[in-house]
């Protein structure tokens, strides 16, 4: 039989309520010594462990973090996890994903469900409209959401210097639409009169990447790219080997962490924010809004690193070839 309060109170020959205060850590709890003593070697004899549903329900907290999520099979969003998962682990809370799938209509039953296991807060990966009419704690991974903290990333001193470093007189920027770089690279390219091609695309929803591509940026030969998003990178570097050799532009990209075609010598560089760091920042936020209200907006400046820095910032032990 599962030991229960009661059977460990029996034990120690004290009351259930004395029990619950003591080992709640409860500043009621008085009690001698040997009573203390004899609390602890009852909850040890019968092996009890307290209940987490009885905790939550008594705190009105489930320790627990919701995290919609579309593909577990993306490595990045794969690395996001994982790190989020240690940081709950290091503060004391469980992280509860929610499969988001394809389509809007997954994405709601995916943040639903998680809301509906009363997890404490929220870390958006996605936007979340479903969130706007609650008033659960949640913070947007990268992106701004209203009624939630944000955590965004600053690429325009990284872009500077990626611009100097190339002694770049035009560039093309190769992105998805409403993204961050999309702006930021403007406002740079702008103030420096540098003129500036944006080609906007969802790879998701190309099917013929290749001519594509062939279409889009071959044809224009553009000197200097920037690439938003290593998996994109990854499949231009694969083009170009493949389909135009001779094609070998500057591109620059962004590296949570190292993949294989960032050896290529058309990589020139990344403008990249240390993942670890920025998911470590937005779980100290959003716990903060959870337990004391406190959380805060913030930015993460990125840096730029030439190629020949890479081996300073993915060190051989952290390189995964897949």
């Amino acid at each position: 039989m599962t030991p229960t309060l009661k059977t460990v109170a029996q034990e120690a020959n004290v009351s259930v309520s004395l029990v619950s205060q003591y080992l709640s850590g409860s500043p009621a709890a008085r009690m001698k010594a040997e009573t203390k003593k004899r609390i602890d070697q009852a909850v040890a004899h019968l092996n009890y462990r307290p209940s987490a549903i009885a905790r939550s329900l008594r705190q009105g907290r489930s320790h627990t973090i919701g995290m919609p999520i579309a593909n577990l099979r993306n490595r990045y969003f794969a690395t996001i996890a994982d790190l989020v998962l240690a940081e709950c682990n290091a503060h004391g809370y469980q992280l509860l994903m929610g499969y988001c799938g394809d389509g809007r209509q997954s994405e709601l039953a995916a943040t639903q469900m998680l809301l509906d296991r009363r997890v404490d807060g929220m870390f958006l990966l996605l936007s979340q409209e479903a969130l706007q009419s609650t008033h659960i704690p949640a913070i947007a991974f990268d992106f701004a959401q209203d009624a939630v903290l944000c955590a965004t990333r600053d690429y325009r001193d990284a872009f500077r210097a990626a611009l100097s470093a190339q002694s770049a007189k035009s560039c093309t920027l190769l992105a998805p639409p409403c993204n961050d770089w999309n702006s930021q690279l403007s406002e740079v390219c702008l103030e420096r009169s540098i003129p500036l091609d944006i080609i906007e695309f969802d790879f998701a929803q190309i099917n013929d990447k290749s001519n594509f591509l062939r279409e889009n940026v071959l044809l224009r030969a553009p000197e200097t790219i920037f690439c938003r998003g290593w998996a994109s990178a990854a499949a231009l570097i694969h083009f170009c080997r493949e389909k135009a050799p001779d094609f070998k532009p500057r591109i620059i990209t962004d590296a949570p962490f190292f993949f294989p075609e960032l050896c290529d010598e058309r990589i020139a560089g990344t403008a990249s924010v240390d993942l670890a760091l920025f998911v470590h920042r937005c779980m100290e936020e959003l716990i903060a809004e959870i337990e004391r209200g406190e959380g805060k907006n913030f930015s993460s400046k990125a840096r730029y690193f030439p190629a020949a820095d890479f081996a300073k910032l993915f060190p051989e032990g952290e390189r995964i070839s897949e």
